[in-house]
C-alpha cells in the first residue's frame, strides 16, 4: 500500500519547495544587483525570448521593465517580423523621451525666467519679483502654476540623483 501511494504522487510534487527556492535565490540576487526579484525574472524571460535587439538595449537605452513590455507585444507577432518591430518600438520610445527632456527644458527655462526676474529686481523669490514676472509674460498663470509644480517635482528627482550618487561614494 505505501508503494502504491508513493507511485502515486503528482508529478509536480515539490514544486512548491523549489518555486520558493526559485524565489528566494531570485530575491537574493535582485538584492545585491540593486534590483527587485521580479526585475531578474523579467531580464530572464527577455534573455529567453527576445529578438537580439531588445535583449542588446535593454538596461541601457530602454529599462527593463520597457524591453519585457516590448518583448510581451512581439510575442503575438510572426517571429521573422520581431527583430524589425522591436526596433521601430526602441526608436519610437527614444523618440519619446526626447520629447520629455525637450518639455522639461521648456519647464526649466521657464523657472529660470522667474528667477532672472527676482535677480534683476535684486531679490530672492518674492511676491514683488512674481508680480514682476506676471508683468512681462503673456503665458497664463494656471499654465505657471503647472509648470512651476512640474519644476519643483523634476527638482525633487534630481536632488534625489545626487543623493544616491554620494551615497554610492
Amino acid at each position: 500500500m505505501n508503494e502504491q501511494r508513493q507511485n502515486s504522487a503528482p508529478q509536480n510534487f515539490g514544486a512548491a519547495t523549489r518555486n520558493r527556492h526559485d524565489r528566494e535565490t531570485l530575491t537574493a540576487l535582485g538584492k545585491s544587483a540593486g534590483v527587485s526579484r521580479e526585475t531578474l525574472r523579467k531580464v530572464e524571460k527577455i534573455d529567453k525570448t527576445a529578438p537580439a535587439v531588445l535583449r542588446k538595449v535593454m538596461g541601457k537605452t530602454i529599462s527593463f521593465h520597457k524591453a519585457y513590455e516590448f518583448n510581451q507585444r512581439l510575442q503575438s507577432m510572426p517571429e521573422e517580423e520581431r527583430e524589425v518591430w522591436a526596433v521601430w518600438l526602441i526608436q519610437k520610445e527614444i523618440e519619446d523621451k526626447a520629447s520629455g527632456v525637450f518639455r522639461e527644458k521648456r519647464i526649466a527655462a521657464k523657472l529660470a525666467d522667474i528667477m532672472t526676474a527676482a535677480q534683476r529686481n535684486g531679490k530672492c523669490l518674492t511676491e514683488e519679483a512674481v508680480d514682476l514676472y506676471l508683468q512681462h509674460t503673456t503665458d497664463d498663470i494656471s499654465d505657471i502654476i503647472g509648470s512651476v509644480g512640474e519644476e519643483i517635482r523634476l527638482l525633487c528627482k534630481l536632488r534625489q540623483m545626487f543623493l544616491s550618487r554620494k551615497a554610492m561614494g
